[in-house]
């Protein structure tokens, strides 16, 4: 399956928005939350998808959780880690995440998680420059 970085980042927006305690997230939560904001459809390849995605957050050290049992939906996001948060201050806001896309796109740069946060960085460094 491909990395689907708009999936990612409505997933950690999803986080970071329903995480107002230090309680664990359920992950059907984030789902129904998605749904809801009409981010992903109730077809089993969108779950399939999202169980996918929250397995890489957890792997890229974006997330901290509980996936070993993701398949069964028996897990547990604890926290965002730094990084994490680090990811979210690139792509928050959408109009600024789509012009890291579209910068990454213009210079043939593949849209991954490290590209966007470095592009981000990079298109930062030049506001001033301009």
């Amino acid at each position: 399956m491909r990395q689907d970085i708009d999936l990612i980042r409505n997933i950690m927006v999803a986080i970071e928005h329903l995480q107002n305690t230090i309680e664990p997230l359920n992950g059907k939560d984030i789902y129904e939350y998605l749904l809801n904001n009409g981010q992903v459809t109730s077809s089993d390849d969108d779950s399939h998808k999202f169980l996918y995605h929250v397995k890489l957050l957890e792997q890229d050290y974006l997330i901290e959780g509980s996936t070993d049992n993701i398949h069964a939906w028996f897990f547990m996001v604890y926290s965002i880690t730094p990084s994490g948060h680090r990811f979210l201050d690139a792509v928050r806001e959408k109009p600024f995440f789509h012009k890291v896309k579209d910068y990454l796109q213009q210079n043939s740069v593949p849209i991954t998680i490290a590209s966007i946060q470095a592009a981000a960085g990079a298109i930062i460094a030049n506001i001033g420059k301009i």
